[in-house]
C-alpha cells in the first residue's frame, strides 16, 4: 500500500512539473503595450497586451500574452 501512494505521489509530481515547464509558443512580437499586470490566484503570471501597428494612422492589432 505504501508503495502504491509513493507512485500516485509520483505521478503526481511529475504532472505538475511537466504541465508548468511545458510551453507551446515561443516568439517576438513588436508593438506598444498597452497593460501589463500580475495575475492568477494559484499560479502567479504577468498578463500584458499588446498593440501592433503596421501602417501609421491604421487600427492596431492587439496581442494579448502571458509571462512566467
Amino acid at each position: 500500500m505504501l508503495v502504491f501512494l509513493g507512485l500516485v505521489l509520483l505521478a503526481a509530481v511529475g504532472w505538475v512539473w511537466l504541465t508548468l515547464s511545458w510551453s507551446y509558443s515561443e516568439g517576438e512580437r513588436a508593438g506598444y503595450v498597452q497593460k501589463f499586470s500580475r495575475k492568477g490566484w494559484l499560479c502567479k503570471t504577468w498578463e500584458g497586451e499588446i498593440a501592433m501597428v503596421t501602417m501609421p494612422g491604421a487600427i492596431p492589432d492587439k496581442f494579448e500574452f502571458s509571462v512566467r
